[in-house]
Formats: structure tokens, sequence, C-alpha cells
């Protein structure tokens, strides 16, 4: 996803559902602040 500055959200091209890679999120929130409320819950 564009808003992911690390590539942490990717989306599947077959699924067409993004994919969250906790390995590359460094916890920026930017996900956070882009989704529509509760849309998005992550845990740091």
């Amino acid at each position: 996803m564009v808003i992911c500055p690390t590539g942490a959200l990717a989306l599947n091209p077959k699924t067409r559902m993004v994919d969250f890679y906790e390995d590359k999120c460094t916890a920026c929130e930017l996900c956070v602040l882009a989704c529509p409320p509760r849309a998005m819950e992550v845990y740091f």
C-alpha cells in the first residue's frame, strides 16, 4: 500500500485483500491514521 513506508501492507492481487507483514512494520501508525475508524486496529 502506498501509505506504508516500509511495505508492511501489500495488496494481494489474487484475493484483493491487504496482507500485513509484521516483521516489516515499524509501528509508525500511518496505516491507522489513513483507515476509516476501527477498520484497522493494530496493537503495538
